[in-house]
């Protein structure tokens, strides 16, 4: 239900029928690029606080 909506939202808000627009596209890239960042940053934490704590 929530992902009709978005699409026709889409749809009627863009002249292209309903495909995304660039700054859509280009955003959700950048948040995809934040999550990865965010997960290497996390993985070393989690190395660094193994090391501190000599866990094996």
């Amino acid at each position: 239900m929530l992902v009709t909506f978005i699409y026709e939202k889409l749809r009627s808000s863009d002249i292209t029928q309903g495909h995304p627009k660039v700054e859509q596209v280009l955003e959700v890239r950048s948040i995809d690029s934040i999550w990865m960042n965010l997960e290497k940053r996390i993985e070393g934490w989690n190395e660094c606080i193994t090391r501190i704590l000599e866990i094996p």
